[in-house]
């Protein structure tokens, strides 16, 4: 059996678990045994094989067996864990996998490899990550001895940290309930750091492996209780925030480096914005420069403010802005090919790094900050220790100045317990998601980012973020972030009013289902039936379901309430041409390019309301009015079908060659009229009329 086969087969395996075939399973699980060879797993494989065939006898055989769930329950969770295993040794058999590359180096060390060795004798935190990471299932012994570790004070805080985070990564690639047990009791932690690593560890390790823990009914018993405790369900909330955030990274990413960032170094050169770091605080810098006036003649806010204000506003929500900026050092430094220097908590006495910091105030009260990760901290300091001492001097006095200028950026310690947690929650979770899709030897299948993040999809979380003003929070967030099927997943599940069918519609038609957006607009209509807003959304969910009919109620209830709107005329008259209503569609455009003719939109339909309408010459003199102010190139394409339709070629022919030039096409391609085919089909021109003017268009 090849790499390729084990792999197959093992998916075999927890398909049929999930799905509770054990019979099934059990086949397909002989097969990894046989190719792993573990003689230890393979006894307890025949011991679970032989009991549940014994089960299955006294069944077939009629017997009342009132343990059989009781049985079958341990039968599937002693089948899971021997796959573990298996799984397990298959990893270490990988002369390519990273996690068997530090197991076997391990195994040659001279020092212990074993928690409750390590609890006696002491190692470096990354030794102790690595047993945490690759070591085996955990026994009682290792259990305890990791307690032991946490409650010990020969152990520093950071060092205990990095323990948890070895314990989450090892539960993330291969579920084990000891580990899952343990980040469960730390999740409740008096020390805040222990707390939010243990609650971030514990949820993702959930939703990695949510069919497994429904097999351990005794832990989700104490999951439960944990929601009665004062601030747990309120961190399981800023968690479910802070994961939602993790999704727009890569969108944010994409804003900085294509659209922000060489907006600000092309307009902006006064502004102090570092195209290689971006470190500096956006927020602060659009609350201490005011941009150019010139850059906007007309007045009007630039799109670049916008995006930075959009970007400011989700920095303070906890989205991650930074990543990019520090991408390319944690490919560079050998710090970051070490798994366990991802997860250190930031220590100004770091071997690494100590030398770059010493005495330098500014720079330790920057690197105290809430701004950074603490894996992007030390990518800041490595990066520190490259650059030439004249960049130094100025960087150093730019983070001087700019600390005595902003005396918002806080140092953790000093902060208020509730928001020192937020922080470093978001700092932990930033850092899993570098680990995750940064690190050179990343696993790609273990990475819980690419799995459903909605809490409320996994139980208890749903029962424990049940909660009318939870939901309502989550709902809103998720919807100004404009994750729509996440905002739908809360909305339905709150309380009824105008607002939230108003915002489940929302959600609705922006992912294009306009009848689900329908029904939500017309429940939100009856609740508060003088909402121009809403009414305003239907006519155009009508109109996309091609319900002209129905649109055009919405849409002359409407008038009643802004007679004058011109958006709203232009709607109108367009529903009056499909309901084949004609004079009303003159008079409501009529009276729109009477309210604005400087826009031109009126004229431009009364033009091609004539067309339809047979009044070519009409038509003609409103395109010629088009024409002499500032056309476009359907302007010319419809000006030409009017002189065409009226029998004057020529013109025609001028018009279509101006459109192909606005085009920069060099010839008319064989479906230049397919949008207006019908129309001019309908008016008298035939397929043979249409492909000769093609040919006469083309013709050099």
């Amino acid at each position: 059996m090849d790499k390729q086969t084990f792999e197959v087969l093992y998916e075999d395996v927890q398909k049929a678990l999930r799905e509770h075939r054990l019979s099934d399973a059990l086949h397909a699980l002989e097969g990894l045994i046989a190719y792993t060879g573990n003689w230890h797993c393979n006894s307890q494989f025949m011991e679970i094989k032989e009991s549940y065939g014994m089960l299955l006898d006294y069944m077939a055989r009629g017997f009342k067996d009132p343990e059989r769930d009781q049985l079958l329950e341990q039968f599937f969770r002693r089948t899971y864990e021997l796959v573990d295993m298996t799984y397990r040794d298959f990893l270490l058999m990988d002369n390519e996998s990273h996690y068997a590359s530090v197991w076997s180096i391990m195994q040659k060390m001279s020092q212990p490899v074993n928690l409750p060795d390590l609890l006696s004798q002491g190692c470096s935190y990354r030794q102790l990550f690595e047993v945490a990471w690759t070591g085996p299932v955990w026994q009682k012994g290792d259990y305890e001895a990791a307690h032991g570790i946490m409650e010990s004070g020969q152990w520093e805080e950071y060092e205990r940290c990095v323990l948890i985070s070895g314990v989450t990564l090892s539960a993330i690639q291969i579920f084990d309930a000891a580990r899952f047990r343990f980040l469960l009791d730390l999740s409740v932690s008096p020390v805040p750091a222990f707390r939010v690593r243990a609650l971030v560890g514990m949820v993702l390790v959930f939703i990695k492996h949510a069919d497994r823990c429904r097999l351990y009914p005794e832990m989700i018993a104490q999951l439960r209780l944990m929601s009665d405790l004062p601030g747990f369900v309120s961190m399981l909330q800023t968690l479910q925030m802070q994961l939602f955030l993790s999704l727009e990274t890569k969108k944010i990413e994409k804003s900085l480096r294509e659209e922000i960032l060489p907006e600000v170094m092309k307009k902006a050169k006064d502004i102090q914005l570092d195209k290689s770091l971006g470190f500096e605080d956006i927020q602060a810098k659009l609350n201490e420069q005011e941009f150019n006036p010139e850059w906007d003649k007309d007045g009007k806010i630039s799109n670049l403010e916008k995006k930075m204000k959009e970007l400011a506003e989700m920095q303070m929500k906890g989205a991650d802005v930074y990543i990019g900026s520090f991408k390319m050092f944690k490919q560079k430094f050998p710090f970051f090919n070490v798994a366990a220097n991802w997860f250190c908590p930031f220590i100004p006495l770091h071997p690494d790094v100590q030398k770059t910091i010493g005495e330098n105030k500014f720079l330790n009260k920057f690197l105290s900050s809430g701004n950074l990760c603490d894996s992007d901290k030390y990518s800041f300091c490595l990066m520190m220790q490259e650059i030439p001492s004249a960049q130094y001097d100025l960087l150093n006095q730019q983070l001087g100045a700019a600390m005595d200028t902003h005396g918002e950026a806080l140092e953790l310690h000093n902060e208020e317990e509730e928001k020192q947690v937020v922080h470093l929650l978001r700092s932990y979770v930033q850092d899993l998601y570098r680990f995750f899709t940064l690190f050179r030897y990343r696993d790609v299948r273990m990475n819980p980012f690419g799995q459903n993040l909605l809490l409320t999809d996994y139980a208890p979380f749903d029962e424990m973020l049940s909660d009318a003003k939870v939901l309502q929070e989550l709902a809103d967030f998720t919807f100004k972030e404009k994750s729509y099927l996440y905002a739908l997943k809360f909305y339905e599940h709150l309380p009824y009013s105008a607002e939230n069918y108003q915002k489940i519609g929302f959600c609705h038609q922006s992912v294009h289902d306009y009848q689900q957006a329908v029904e939500a607009y017309e429940k939100a209509n009856i609740l508060k039936s003088d909402s121009a807003w809403t009414l305003r959304q239907l006519g155009y969910c009508y109109r996309s379901l091609g319900d002209f009919e129905k649109a055009l109620k919405c849409y002359e209830e409407l008038e009643r309430l802004a007679p004058e709107d011109v958006s709203l005329l232009l709607r109108l008259s367009e529903c009056y041409l499909h309901e084949h209503n004609y004079d009303k569609a003159f008079e409501k455009l009529y009276k729109a390019d009477y309210l604005a003719p400087e826009s031109g939109v009126a004229l431009r339909a009364l033009a091609w309301c004539s067309l339809l309408t047979d009044k070519v010459e009409q038509a003609e003199r409103y395109y010629n009015k088009i024409l002499a102010q500032n056309p476009g190139r359907e302007d010319f394409f419809n000006a030409g079908h009017a002189a065409w339709l009226r029998g004057d070629v020529v013109s025609a022919v001028s018009y279509y060659q101006t459109t192909l030039s606005m085009d920069k096409a060099e010839f008319a391609p064989v479906d230049f009229f397919e949008n207006d085919k019908q129309v001019l089909l309908q008016k008298g021109k035939t397929e043979i009329d249409l492909l000769l003017m093609i040919d006469i268009l083309n013709k050099k």
